[in-house]
């Protein structure tokens, strides 16, 4: 038994449990307040556009319509991944989801 002040501690077990939980508990809180200090910003954040597929639309003309850092046919590509489109095809009352770079 080891006394410490006036507290006696009967169960060594449970006295390292609470002891390892504590610093457990306010390690975390501690991590969860610093982090809220710290700002991450990635330059790669893709955002999206929605547009809706109208008689006579094309992936090349939606695609071209659209200024970004892709060639035109990788760029098709990347919409066509995204919308699970297969062999080009859209059709009218399609909506795409386009991203933007």
């Amino acid at each position: 038994m080891i006394i410490l002040n006036r507290y006696r501690i009967t169960n060594m077990k449970k006295f390292k449990t609470f002891i390892f939980l504590s610093v457990l508990t306010i390690s975390f809180i501690l991590f969860l307040i610093l982090s809220s200090f710290t700002k991450v910003y990635s330059t790669n954040i893709i955002t999206y556009d929605r547009v809706y597929v109208e008689s006579g639309d094309t992936l090349w003309q939606i695609a071209s319509s659209y200024d970004n850092r892709l060639r035109i046919d990788e760029f098709i590509y990347k919409i066509e991944k995204l919308n699970n489109i297969e062999n080009g095809k859209i059709y009218p009352g399609d909506t795409l989801l386009i991203p933007i770079y």
